[in-house]
């Protein structure tokens, strides 16, 4: 009889380890900060078709689950080097459950500086100064620990240029316009 009990409270304290570990939840307030890596396409391809790679980081303080500011840097890398540029912003962050899996969002505001390359491809595009700079995406977070997590998303960003040159095949300043870009991006998050 002594042998069952033992073996019953063995197998008791053994499931509410494995439910607690299922319960983890990310840490809801505090310093926090996420590292990004995302994937995109301009939507607006009237004039230029860009593929972009994003790497972001972002760090700041969570007040509670649904209020977070943050200071953040994004390398915004064309494909093919005419528009690479390089966006800081601040962050405002919010996550609505506290749970093991939260959906969240995040929308960002700043101001883009230009890497200075140029598209080598007619027409030979440079972006001579930069602008206004807005994100925003919509994703789920999966805690791992409670100071680690990975993230998915989706999200579009509006990159502002105000003063582009386009120039010809014999490199002649054709045009000098204000132009934005608006991507839409796929990524993958690690969360701090």
């Amino acid at each position: 009889m002594k042998k069952i009990i033992v073996v019953l409270l063995f197998t008791i304290i053994s499931a509410s380890a494995v439910m607690a570990q299922s319960r983890v939840a990310f840490k809801w307030h505090g310093f926090y900060s996420v590292l990004d890596y995302s994937h995109g396409f301009n939507v607006n391809r009237s004039v230029d078709t860009i593929t972009a790679n994003m790497l972001s980081f972002v760090a700041g303080y969570q007040f509670r689950k649904e209020a977070g500011v943050g200071v953040g840097v994004t390398y915004f890398a064309d494909t093919k080097d005419g528009f690479t540029q390089m966006p800081f912003f601040i962050e405002l962050r919010s996550h609505y459950l506290n749970s093991r899996i939260t959906p969240y969002s995040a929308f960002q505001l700043g101001y883009c500086i230009p890497m200075g390359t140029e598209r080598s491809e007619p027409p030979v595009t440079k972006i001579e100064s930069g602008g206004v700079y807005f994100g925003a995406e919509l994703g789920a977070r999966f805690a791992i620990e409670r100071s680690f997590a990975i993230g998915i998303h989706v999200g579009f960003k509006a990159l502002q240029s105000t003063e582009i040159v386009r120039r010809d095949a014999q490199n002649v300043d054709a045009v000098k316009e204000v132009a934005q870009l608006n991507v839409l991006d796929f990524g993958i998050s690690l969360h701090f």
